[in-house]
């Protein structure tokens, strides 16, 4: 059994590691997951960019044969852009962190389209 102790280590490094500490203490395997934005080091067993870059079969977001998932980061945060004579599509973001600004463009390849729809709420409602 694994548990995963999450949370931001740039301001709560000490309670987490603490939280990590006594459940290994009980027996369990743990990993420390940062998912700080301050881009401050990480020093979780995850980083904070490792987190971000996540993406279906092990891939990076930005990888070119990374699957285009329009619901999740950094696609939903997207604008479409055509070419000026329409042949192609792109996907523009702009990265915005605490210390850089990043200009990023992707070619859209409707075969690396992937559905994310989001599942129904399962929440009981008024």
């Amino acid at each position: 059994m694994r548990a995963y102790v999450v949370g931001t280590l740039d301001t709560k490094g000490v309670e987490l590691r603490y939280l990590r500490d006594r459940v290994v203490a009980a027996g369990v395997e743990a990993t420390l997951v940062d998912v700080s934005t301050s881009g401050d080091e990480s020093h979780g067993d995850v980083s904070p960019t490792e987190v971000a870059e996540h993406h279906p079969a092990g891939t990076r977001y930005d990888a070119p044969d990374a699957p285009i998932a329009t619901g999740h980061f950094p696609y939903n945060r997207c604008e479409v852009w055509r070419c000026a004579d329409g042949s192609r599509v792109f996907l523009r973001y702009t990265e915005v962190g605490g210390y850089y600004v990043d200009m990023r463009i992707r070619e859209v390849d409707e075969a690396l389209i992937v559905d994310t729809a989001t599942p129904p709420s399962t929440s009981p409602g008024p």
